[in-house]
């Protein structure tokens, strides 16, 4: 897809696309919709620390029949001795499910910004046991934009991940939009993932609109949220950039006729659910996040059938896609 193309479909009718890109959603995946299953461990710093009581949060219990499907690492804060530590502890507590670790912005800090200790780093993070790098660093992938925040610069991102992918590892990627990067921006970055998915190393792609509570930007206080329409013209076009790519959406309260209708614009994985066998809610549930069957609710009522999975139950599409 040429940089022409994936301009017009921002400006293509917002229904029209829409139709499109649940039409190749349908080709590639078919009516399963993945409800995530991801149980977070946030040991940094401030944070529970990661030995026996964080153990017990996932080592299967009486009346527990199964592990979470996925882990997470949360390494905000953290060093990479940390890392490695609680990577090992939970495989030696049986876990043998996909374990999403550091951001590259984490792996890019340790390395001290020398890209052979980049490398030497992901070897590392690979042999304990860590399957994918975490997204969230992603967020707006404009250079203009992230040379004035504290972010790895956008080529430096690119490079940590796909050293990480020459080790064996997949990625995910959180892509945030509305917080005043250009669509040009979008326009060239796009086409470097969509080379990423050809290569069977872009696991998953989450799209979440710039929040200006959750995410402040001080420099950009006047930033009003995205509205509905572009939310759904950017799955869309998302859907028909990433056609073998899972594409995810997450789903709070009071977001359920959103979610719905991103289910029938490309979208066929939901976050947002905590995971439903586990005596403790994980770090991400709350009164803000429903239950699991409403999560299945949500995504029977637009006709689709809620398959639970984690992150590496995802597989590619049941058709080839170019």
């Amino acid at each position: 897809m040429t940089e022409r193309e994936l301009w017009s479909l921002f400006d293509g009718d917002v229904l029209d696309l829409g139709a499109e890109a649940h039409r190749v959603k349908t080709e590639g995946f078919g009516d399963q919709v993945f409800l995530m299953e991801r149980f977070w461990i946030s040991t940094g710093p401030g944070r529970e620390p990661a030995a026996t009581p964080a153990l017990n949060r996932y080592v299967p219990a009486e009346g527990r029949e199964e592990f979470p499907r996925s882990v997470v690492l949360d390494s905000v804060g953290e060093e990479e001795a940390a890392i490695l530590k609680r990577s090992a502890e939970v495989r030696m507590a049986g876990f043998r499910g996909s374990l999403s670790g550091p951001s590259a912005g984490d792996v890019w800090r340790w390395a001290q910004g020398n890209l052979q200790r980049v490398t030497e780093v992901l070897g590392r993070l690979k042999e304990a046991g860590i399957d994918f790098l975490r997204g969230e660093d992603a967020e707006v992938l404009d250079e203009g934009w992230r040379r004035s925040r504290p972010v790895l610069p956008l080529d430096d991102w690119f490079e940590v991940h796909r050293r990480a992918h020459e080790r064996g590892m997949a990625s995910h990627v959180v892509l945030r939009y509305g917080a005043g990067e250009t669509r040009e921006a979008r326009v060239r970055a796009w086409p470097r993932l969509r080379q990423w998915a050809s290569e069977g190393r872009l696991a998953l792609v989450r799209l979440e609109p710039w929040d200006p509570v959750r995410w402040p930007l001080g420099d950009r206080l006047d930033l009003p949220p995205t509205t509905g329409l572009e939310d759904l013209l950017t799955l869309a076009a998302a859907r028909l950039v990433f056609p073998a790519v899972h594409l995810e959406v997450s789903w709070r309260a009071g977001d359920e006729k959103l979610a719905q209708t991103a289910l029938r614009f490309g979208a066929d994985s939901l976050s947002g659910a905590p995971w439903r066998c586990w005596d403790e809610p994980s770090p991400l549930s709350g009164p803000e996040i429903g239950d699991p069957d409403q999560a299945e609710r949500l995504v029977r009522e637009t006709g689709l059938l809620p398959v639970w999975a984690g992150d590496g139950d995802l597989k590619g599409p049941k058709q080839g896609a170019a």
